[in-house]
C-alpha cells in the first residue's frame, strides 16, 4: 500500500511538471510567431528605408536614411538572437517533456503492479 501511494504521488507530481512544460512550450511557441512577425514587418521596413536611401537627393538625408537603417539592422540581429534563444527553449522543453511522458509510463506500470500484488 504504501508503494501504491508513493507511485501515485510520484504520478500527480509528475502530470504537473507536465502540464506546466507544456504551457511553457506553448507559450514559447506563441512567442516565435510574435518574434516573427515583428521581424517581417521590420525586413519590410528596412527595405523601404534602402529604397529611401537610393532615393535620397541630398547627402544630409542619404545619411540619416542610413543611421535609420543602421538602427533597424541592429534590431533584426537581435530579434533573431531572440528567436534562436527561443527555439533552444523549445527543443529543451520538448525534450523535457518526452522524458516526464517516459516517467509517467514507468509509475503507471508501477501503479498497475502495486494495485495487482494488493489485490493478489
Amino acid at each position: 500500500e504504501g508503494n501504491l501511494s508513493k507511485n501515485q504521488e510520484r504520478s500527480d507530481k509528475l502530470n504537473g511538471v507536465l502540464e506546466r512544460k507544456l504551457q511553457n512550450l506553448e507559450n514559447n511557441q506563441e512567442r516565435i510567431g510574435r518574434l516573427e512577425n515583428v521581424l517581417e514587418r521590420k525586413l519590410q521596413h528596412l527595405d523601404e528605408l534602402n529604397e529611401k536611401h537610393s532615393d535620397a537627393r541630398s547627402d544630409s538625408y542619404r545619411e540619416r536614411v542610413e543611421g535609420w537603417i543602421e538602427e533597424e539592422e541592429s534590431s533584426i540581429e537581435d530579434i533573431e538572437a531572440k528567436l534562436e534563444q527561443v527555439n533552444g527553449w523549445i527543443v529543451e522543453e520538448e525534450s523535457s517533456i518526452k522524458d516526464i511522458e517516459t516517467q509517467l509510463e514507468q509509475v503507471k506500470d508501477w501503479i498497475q503492479e502495486d494495485s495487482r500484488t494488493l489485490n493478489n
